[in-house]
């Protein structure tokens, strides 16, 4: 970072429309065990490669979140907590590595704000936790790239069916993630991984499993933002024109 980016001024996450909307949020092995309880745990395919991620929402558009997903600190991955400071998108992260910072602006500043650097040059204490977020999570990122592509490898993932309709509603749709395939555990396909990755990939395996049983409560929570009752109909049509829902482009 250096020239015109040290100017910019940095806020609290939450500050960030990326941090509080984006549905789809890569996270890594060490935090899964924090969001087993409220949001599934998937993976997506990204130029070939599969990162591991939550589904915080079927909609793209800040709707649909569970109460406190989009605000509360604690349930914000690492990366959002760190936002608009990025890892290097071009290789594995690792502590020490050059950071990236997003030049966008905060759409709800809670304060002025706080610039990158002080007058000292020296990182402000905003800066720094920002960095060292990244920092202190770049070695689970690097575990989890390494353990996602081989379960990947292996055959062991199937795209994620999440398509659901009722009559007279708009559907609801998600594509591009992936999960465990149905049955893979108990035929053993995944004495190789464990033997190659030990109890980080079982856990995260097992994690990823339970996780899935948060997904009824995210449709819940899409059909009540699109304002579609239990037998399918809806009261806000005009709302509705939009279409499928989808992963939103950019964010965290």
């Amino acid at each position: 970072m250096a020239g015109e980016v040290l100017k910019q001024r940095v806020f609290a996450p939450t500050c960030y429309a990326a941090v509080r909307n984006t549905n789809i949020v890569a996270i890594c092995a060490s935090e899964a065990g924090r969001f087993v309880a409220h949001v599934p745990i998937a993976w997506r395919s990204r130029a070939g490669k599969f990162e591991l991620v939550i589904l915080r929402s079927f909609l793209g558009d800040g709707r649909g979140h569970l109460p406190g997903m989009q605000t509360a600190t604690t349930l914000l991955p690492v990366l959002a907590r760190a936002y608009p400071f990025l890892h290097d998108p071009t290789r594995a992260p690792t502590p020490g590595q050059p950071k990236f910072i997003d030049p966008v602006i905060a759409d709800e500043p809670d304060d002025l704000g706080a610039p990158i650097t002080a007058m000292n040059g020296r990182l402000t204490s905003q800066a720094a936790r920002c960095i060292a977020l990244l920092d202190a999570s770049a070695a689970s990122f690097a575990e989890t790239a390494v353990i996602s592509q081989c379960i990947a490898d292996a055959d062991l993932l199937e795209p994620w069916a999440l398509r659901f309709e009722a009559q007279g509603a708009p559907t609801i749709e998600l594509k591009g993630l992936w999960i465990v395939k149905h049955g893979a555990i108990a035929t053993g396909a995944f004495a190789p991984l464990m033997r190659a990755h030990g109890l980080a990939a079982a856990d995260l395996v097992a994690l990823h499993r339970v996780s899935l049983f948060r997904t009824g409560l995210l449709l819940a929570r899409a059909r009540g933002a699109l304002g579609i009752t239990a037998d399918g109909a809806t009261g806000a049509p005009n709302e509705l024109a939009t279409g499928p829902a989808t992963s939103s482009g950019g964010g965290v």
